[in-house]
């Protein structure tokens, strides 16, 4: 098998932290979470410079760092889960003012999540929300 199939064959797993809710101030999360987004939005905001498309809720989205892309889908979920381990009161009210909170993830394969890790997210309030593609 030449490198080129073994890559075509790799499984892949993206976890990204998702964010929406009305009332979302991106500057005010970046600055309770201590995470850059990589996206973030209000409520109203065009999408697209030259478009009437207006975002329906404010957004704030982290992608998983590049040097963790590589991880199993569990270890992408953990890493998360570690990284925000201590904000889980700021989790909850965030949860409490109706914001959505997710672990958004992609996957080109099954794959399985132990009770541990659900757990954590869970502490988290984060809903887990799987797309296999």
């Amino acid at each position: 098998m030449n490198e080129e199939t073994e890559q075509l064959e790799k499984d892949e797993y993206s976890a990204t932290l998702l964010i929406l809710g009305d009332e979302l101030e991106p500057k005010d999360l970046t600055e309770k979470l201590g995470i850059e987004p990589n996206q973030s939005w209000r409520k109203g905001e065009l999408k697209f410079p030259d478009s009437d498309s207006v975002y329906e809720t404010g957004g704030w989205k982290c992608f998983i760092p590049a040097e963790q892309e590589d991880l199993e889908l569990e270890e992408q979920i953990n890493w998360w889960c570690e990284t925000l381990g201590g904000k889980a009161s700021i989790m909850q009210l965030l949860e409490e003012k109706d914001f959505r909170l997710e672990m958004n993830c992609f996957a080109t394969n099954a794959f399985q999540i132990p009770p541990d890790v659900l757990e954590q997210l869970s502490k988290l309030r984060l809903i887990l929300t799987v797309f296999i593609y």
